[in-house]
């Protein structure tokens, strides 16, 4: 019996919240290129960048360096601050081409939108723009899973929009 190989998408946020974590995410994504042929690698701040390319490296210091490579060309300024909206606005753009139904994303961050923007919901409230734009995502792939390394107490306080 033959298996289909899965999409899979990994996306990291490498803001200044999670970048203690970020390496560690490349490091896992390198490593999961073996089992996953199917494999693209993202990362985000407050614009999204490809780096696939650079998990292509015979060894890991290689990639690493490809990695950092991936944000100098062409030159994209890493604010520090997350920007969900803009990010997903980028991620969205130079990855659609991925996404299906056999697709699934994960997302290490830890939803703190520090710099994006909030829209009206139809209750009348207000939802930050990342949630419609993670939603619209959503409905094009098989699933999408956030890995939050930050401490549950933490979550939905100041500016980490989790439970949206």
């Amino acid at each position: 019996m033959l298996f289909r190989s899965p999409k899979i998408i990994f996306l990291s946020d490498v803001s200044g919240s999670t970048e203690w974590i970020s390496e560690f995410f490349f490091v896992i994504t390198y490593a999961a290129q073996s089992t996953f042929k199917k494999l693209a690698l993202f990362e985000f701040d407050s614009t999204a960048v490809e780096i696939t390319k650079g998990l292509k490296s015979p060894t890991l210091s290689q990639a690493l360096l490809k990695r950092i490579q991936s944000w100098e060309n062409p030159p994209r300024a890493r604010s520090g601050h997350s920007n969900y909206q803009t990010a997903l606005e980028d991620f969205k753009k130079i990855s659609e081409k991925y996404f299906s139904k056999d697709t699934n994303i994960l997302i290490l961050g830890d939803c703190r939108d520090w710099l994006g923007g909030y829209k009206q919901n139809l209750k009348g409230g207000y939802d930050p723009e990342s949630k419609f734009l993670l939603e619209k995502i959503a409905k094009r792939v098989k699933r999408i899973v956030i890995l939050n390394p930050e401490q549950k107490e933490r979550w939905n306080t100041g500016d980490s929009i989790v439970s949206h």
